[in-house]
């Protein structure tokens, strides 16, 4: 199975991302918008995956995304997502690469899996080791609801991630 990953600006959930990315053969390709390489460099995150494509090195026609068009890939995987991702999702609008992907992934029958940072209250820790209260907005909700009427898999924890890594029914 050819698996893509995305990465938004999203710090909750980041680590423990980038950690099953790494630990992951699946996954060929990881996608990375400007926000998030943002991210990973404040919390200290290399990831290992030898195959990166930068938002920044893409320009404004995304070229990378032709390959979700043409089936180089099984699943994608945006993990962690932000809200403002999941809102342009919910809405239609398609302006960076992570968005443009998971868009050309769902018109072609790709199956989309999103882990949102606002699935869930509770605590998370900054980049600078303090820990926060997360709150989810009502509009944040709908956002969701609304990504996965377009067909998209919203995932809720961490645990599911490894659990489609695992099916042996998602395998190609």
């Amino acid at each position: 199975m050819k698996i893509l990953w995305c990465i938004t600006g999203a710090g909750q959930f980041l680590k423990e991302c980038a950690e099953i990315l790494d630990g992951n053969d699946d996954v060929k390709t990881v996608a990375i918008s400007e926000a998030g390489e943002d991210v990973l460099k404040m919390y200290g995150i290399k990831l290992n995956t030898e195959h990166k494509i930068l938002e920044k090195e893409q320009g404004k026609a995304f070229p990378f995304c032709g390959k979700v068009c043409k089936g180089d890939y099984d699943l994608i995987i945006a993990a962690p997502v932000t809200s403002n991702t999941v809102a342009k999702l919910a809405y239609g609008i398609s302006d960076s690469l992570i968005t443009v992907i998971i868009t050309q992934a769902i018109k072609s029958a790709i199956p989309v899996c999103l882990l949102p940072t606002d699935i869930s209250e509770g605590y998370s820790i900054t980049p600078k080791g303090r820990k926060i209260y997360v709150k989810i907005r009502e509009i944040d909700e709908e956002n969701i609801e609304r990504v996965a009427k377009q067909g998209v898999k919203i995932l809720k924890n961490l645990t599911e991630i490894m659990e489609i890594l695992d099916t042996k029914a998602l395998r190609t």
